[in-house]
């Protein structure tokens, strides 16, 4: 395996998301592999790490809104990422301060990576498809939580969101 690959599942272990978050899974591998497909050029190495951590936490992201967070917490945790500020930390539940606090510091490694390179303006686009993200997972919370069942095209409206790949599509 590359440093890479090292490099990104030592930051994984260390946030201790498999101890701290029950319904975490572990898909290290399976983000690695499909990031080296997308950029395997050597050249891409800092944007490959990136998009790593980004998979792994939008793995995260979509089992808490699916699976874990009740409808009250996942409203909280979704305002917290439209304002996307530090300060949100302390109205949110315990497990999700960890999932919050990772997005915020991947974006700033991000920003700090891009500004040497005089890209930051990118990243208001990807902050911006997050916000988007979550907005759509939390749609269909709703729809869970009223036991709701969408029309196809209500579906489709927001599940073309809510399945990642425009975000991954953005922050490539």
């Amino acid at each position: 395996m590359s440093s890479h690959f090292v490099y990104v599942s030592t930051w994984w272990k260390n946030l201790h998301v498999l101890n701290k978050l029950l319904s975490a899974r572990d898909r290290i591998v399976k983000g690695y592999f499909w990031i080296l497909a997308v950029y395997f050029e050597p050249q891409h190495s800092e944007s490959r790490i990136f998009l790593m951590k980004i998979c792994n936490l939008q793995v995260i992201l979509d089992d808490t809104y699916d699976n874990y967070g009740t409808y009250e917490e996942l409203q909280i945790f979704t305002k917290a990422i439209q304002k996307w500020s530090i300060s949100c930390m302390d109205m949110l539940p315990e497990y999700m301060k960890l999932i919050y606090q990772e997005i915020l510091n991947v974006y700033k490694e991000a920003e700090d990576l891009l500004e040497k390179k005089g890209n930051t303006y990118r990243l208001c686009y990807t902050k911006q498809m997050v916000k988007e993200y979550t907005q759509n997972l939390l749609i269909e919370a709703k729809w869970v939580n009223q036991r709701y069942i969408p029309t196809f095209e209500e579906y489709m409206s927001v599940a073309i969101v809510y399945v990642g790949y425009p975000l991954m599509i953005m922050l490539s």
